[in-house]
């Protein structure tokens, strides 16, 4: 039988601090969600979104790189966009967070929500490549070691029930799920249901466990500040950080980490979240 989603992340949550994983500096996991095209305060006006906000750091200085919306999922794991400003199947051949993870031992997985798999290089809707960035980096998706770390969501499952989850975690949803083609309205039915997995399975209060949410920008009318809001046992419920972030901050908070060195890019100077 075919496991949603959602049921996947109730398993994961359930067990996910009993699974070995890396020691770090502030937390020794880390799950990284994005989300789609929304504004700042229009999210916030949302009652699923701001509930969520306080469970956790609001990060309330956060912007997203640029337009459109590839190039924001290229930055954050490779500090740079590459000067792709656009959502059409790019390619480039250079270094990302996997090096840097790799050469530490420490292991990823790329989770996207109806991945066909096989390195599957096309879209297939309610998949998209664009929102799949590790998929346009040469040295990932030409590497079958590394591609095989490209997955369909479902094989959270399988994760889970081997108590094998990697310590860096890249979470796609899909575009209903993500609010891409449903907006805030179908984002926010998703999230709450993610969130009252979390919340059940003790995820907040057991283990030091990082997740970051996350949008990968605004809706081209405003300033690209973009909600973001850090939920883990580190933090602090119901705080705010006005110091200012971006894509290129979730990089550098999780080199800091993980004492990973630069990729000396936009990493380089990015501020790393404070805990």
């Amino acid at each position: 039988m075919k496991l949603s989603g959602v049921i996947v992340l109730t398993a994961l949550f359930a067990i996910i601090s009993a699974a070995s994983a890396s020691e770090g500096k502030w937390f020794d996991r880390v799950m990284i969600v994005f989300f789609e095209n929304a504004y700042y305060t229009t999210v916030l006006r949302n009652s699923i979104f701001s509930k969520t906000a306080s469970l956790g750091s609001l990060l309330t200085n956060y912007k997203a790189i640029t337009h459109p919306s590839q190039p924001n999922y290229l930055a954050t794991i490779s500090g740079s966009f590459w000067k792709k400003n656009t959502d059409s199947s790019v390619s480039v051949s250079n270094t990302t967070i996997v090096d840097l993870l790799e050469a530490k031992g420490l292991s990823w997985r790329s989770y996207q929500e109806d991945f066909p798999g096989d390195c599957f290089k096309k879209d297939r809707y309610p998949y998209v490549r664009k929102h799949n960035p590790f998929m346009t980096f040469e040295n990932i998706r030409e590497s079958a070691s590394r591609c095989a770390n490209i997955v369909n969501a479902d094989n959270l499952w399988k994760d889970v029930s081997e108590k094998n989850l990697p310590d860096y975690m890249f979470y796609t949803p899909n575009m209903r799920n993500d609010g891409h083609d449903t907006g805030i309205t179908g984002a926010s039915k998703f999230l709450d249901k993610f969130i009252n997995q979390i919340q059940t399975s003790g995820f907040l209060t057991q283990g030091r466990n990082l997740i970051v949410l996350t949008f990968d920008e605004d809706d081209y009318q405003h300033t690209n500040q973009v909600y973001t809001v850090l939920l883990g046992s580190m933090i602090k419920p119901g705080t705010k950080d006005n110091n200012a972030y971006d894509h290129y901050s979730i990089l550098k908070t999780v080199q800091s980490n993980w004492d990973l060195p630069s990729l000396g890019r936009n990493d380089e100077t990015a501020t790393t979240f404070k805990f």
